[in-house]
C-alpha cells in the first residue's frame, strides 16, 4: 500500500541589491519559511510514516534566466539552512528558473544511508519576476521511501527496478544495500510523477547475486495493482511497504 504525505513549500526568493557594480554581485535571497523538499541535505522528521526535512546545502545553484548563481557557500547559507543568499555577478536576464535535474533514464545510486545521494536526481523549475525580484519554485519530483521485506537474510542486491512488466521506468545500483537478519531493505528513490500517474500495475523487483546456486542472479518480485491508477503528487514522500515474493530456491 502507498501513504503519500505532502512536505513541501514552495521556495521564495527576495534581492536584496537593486543595484550592481563589478565589485558588488547582485543578490538573491532564497528563503524556506517552513518545512520544504528540495535539492539540499535531507534528514528525516517525525514518526512513521515519516516526512523530509532539509537544507540548503554548500554548492547548491540555482539557474535564474541566463544566468546560474555562484555555488553557495558556507557564509551564504543561514545557521538553520533555510535562507540562502544567491550571488550573480550581473542581473540575469530571463524569467525561467530551475534547480536541479531529473532523468528518469539515469541510474540513481542506493546507499547504504538511505537519504544520500537524493539531491543528485530532484528538480525544481519556476519564474523569476525582475519586478519584484523574486523567484518561486515549484517541485517537479518527488520521493518514494521504499521498504522491502520478506527478503532471505543473506541476499546480494544487484539491481533494484521499478516497472510494468513492460516497461522499466527506474533502475537502480543496489550493490551497497544488505538485507538485515530480518530480510529487509530500506532506501529512497526520487521519481517524476509524470513517468508514474495512471500506471495501472507497478513492479518492484531486486536483482540478486547468488553466491551459492545456478542461476547466478535471481529476480525477487512483487507486483502491486492500481484499479484507478497511479496518483503521485510532484513534492511528496511515498512510502512503499513491499511484502517481496520468493521461495528458498531461488536464494
Amino acid at each position: 500500500m502507498l501513504l503519500g504525505i505532502a512536505v513541501i513549500m514552495m521556495t521564495a526568493c527576495q534581492k536584496d541589491e537593486e543595484t550592481t557594480t563589478p565589485d558588488q554581485p547582485y543578490n538573491i535571497t532564497a528563503i524556506m519559511p517552513q518545512v520544504a523538499d528540495t535539492r539540499l541535505s535531507y534528514e528525516e522528521i517525525g514518526e512513521d510514516p515519516k516526512g523530509l526535512k532539509v537544507r540548503w546545502a554548500i554548492n547548491d545553484v540555482i539557474a535564474v534566466g541566463n544566468k546560474t548563481c555562484l555555488p553557495l557557500t558556507e557564509g551564504k547559507i543561514s545557521e538553520d539552512g533555510t535562507v540562502a543568499t544567491l550571488s550573480f555577478a550581473i542581473p540575469p536576464v530571463g524569467t525561467n528558473a530551475s534547480f536541479g535535474k531529473h532523468d528518469n533514464t539515469v541510474e540513481q545510486m542506493l546507499s547504504v544511508n538511505p537519504l544520500k545521494n537524493l539531491s543528485k536526481y530532484h528538480a525544481m523549475v519556476g519564474t523569476f519576476n525582475s519586478e519584484t525580484k523574486t523567484v518561486k519554485l515549484e517541485h517537479t519530483t518527488s520521493v518514494m521511501h521504499i521498504e522491502l521485506s520478506g527478503l532471505p537474510s543473506k541476499i546480494y542486491p544487484s539491481y533494484f527496478t521499478l516497472s510494468d512488466n513492460a516497461t522499466t521506468y527506474y533502475k537502480a545500483d543496489a550493490e551497497r544495500l544488505r538485507a538485515t537478519e530480518e530480510g529487509t531493505l530500506d532506501f529512497y528513490l526520487v521519481v517524476d510523477p509524470q513517468v508514474l500517474n495512471g500506471k495501472t500495475e507497478l513492479v518492484f523487483s531486486l536483482t540478486c547475486y547468488n553466491p551459492v546456486g545456478d542461476p547466478e542472479f535471481v529476480d525477487i518480485k512483487y507486483t502491486e495493482y492500481f484499479s484507478e491508477g497511479v496518483k503521485i503528487d510532484p513534492g511528496k514522500v511515498l512510502h512503499c511497504n513491499i511484502k517481496m515474493s520468493y521461495t528458498e530456491s531461488e536464494v
